[in-house]
């Protein structure tokens, strides 16, 4: 309905974003810590722990690959997001959060925001309480959130 994907197509995608989700949901359920070796009397260890708030903008190609490609881990994570999709495509995403609603996803963890780019995604791009942005579309979109996104 977003875009005109033939429907076998569009089964396939969602067979895909579940087993984006399951693949994601498998690596809370294993948690672990590493270490390795470095020159010295040091020490170095990679500790996961979310970022915080993630904006997530995605674009209007793939609609359902391209935000579960960017919820999952983010979620998985431990992360709350805002997430835009985009203007053109917005009948997946809304089905998708539909379902996070069905599945007693927290209110407030993944939060969705419409409207055009230039507008909603450049609110989230400048925003103090978004730690992380997620940009996925063209180049010179993606300078004007860098820049956006850096001009704290």
């Amino acid at each position: 309905m977003d875009n005109g994907k033939p429907l076998r197509e569009a089964g396939y995608d969602v067979s895909d974003a579940a087993a984006c989700f399951r693949y994601y949901a498998g690596l809370i359920l294993a948690p672990h810590g590493e270490t390795y070796n470095v020159p010295d009397n040091m020490q170095a260890m990679v500790v996961r722990e979310p970022i915080g708030v993630c904006g997530l903008i995605v674009p209007w190609n793939y609609p359902l690959l391209m935000s579960v490609w960017k919820l999952a881990p983010a979620l998985a994570a431990g992360n709350t997001v805002v997430y835009k999709p985009a203007e053109i495509t917005p009948v997946t995403p809304t089905k998708l959060f539909e379902i996070f609603e069905e599945v007693g996803l927290p209110h407030g963890v993944a939060n969705m925001v419409m409207g055009a780019g230039e507008t909603v995604g450049n609110e989230i791009a400048v925003s103090d309480d978004v730690d992380m942005i997620s940009f996925t579309g063209g180049t010179d979109t993606g300078r004007h959130i860098m820049k956006a996104a850096a001009a704290i």
